[in-house]
């Protein structure tokens, strides 16, 4: 019976059990994912007086985590282009400066910004040649366009999955019940 109480409660979000006999480690380890940062403590069963009130203090830690931190939002919670931090070489997300070979010439290197989104949930990538506009910035500014007005239409499609997930009862999450 303890084994089963303890299997049940392993499944808190964010409490994870280690037992290791060959380290001699035995402890619950929390955690609490914030948006820029996982705050992380373990709580030994010898500091805590045994299992049970390890699991207590981590439990309790954790809540006194979440109140004061606010925490990531789940992925399916956000719209699909402010899921990740900017990671491109122009600061604009969903838009890199890349460069493609000219079929014709292979050493001829042809740059170009080149735009990722998503339709329908396949991803798809247009890129937009310098050398077909009159310079650098012309080509940018198509490209941010053109990514502005994929990112309205990914909203609108986040927006009626979101609506289906709802009005088909989805499970409640730990953000819904906060």
């Amino acid at each position: 019976m303890i084994r089963r109480l303890f299997d049940k409660e392993m499944r808190i979000k964010g409490i994870s059990r280690i037992d290791s006999t060959h380290k001699r480690q035995h402890a619950w380890l929390a955690r609490h994912y914030t948006e820029g940062e996982t705050i992380t403590k373990q709580f030994t069963d010898s500091k805590y007086g045994g299992k049970r009130q390890a699991l207590a203090a981590a439990r309790a830690w954790l809540a006194q985590q979440r109140k004061e931190r606010p925490s990531r939002p789940r992925p399916e919670e956000l719209a699909p282009f402010q899921r990740q931090k900017v990671r491109s070489n122009t600061g604009i997300m969903g838009i890199s400066r890349t460069y493609d070979y000219a079929r014709h010439d292979r050493s001829v290197k042809l740059e170009n910004f080149s735009v990722a989104f998503s339709e329908r949930g396949v991803r798809g990538n247009k890129k937009f040649y310098i050398h077909h506009y009159a310079d650098e910035s012309e080509a940018l500014a198509e490209a941010i366009k053109f990514r502005r007005e994929k990112e309205r239409e990914m909203l609108a499609e986040w927006r009626k999955r979101q609506a289906r997930l709802l009005a088909n009862g989805r499970p409640k999450t730990d953000s819904d019940r906060a």
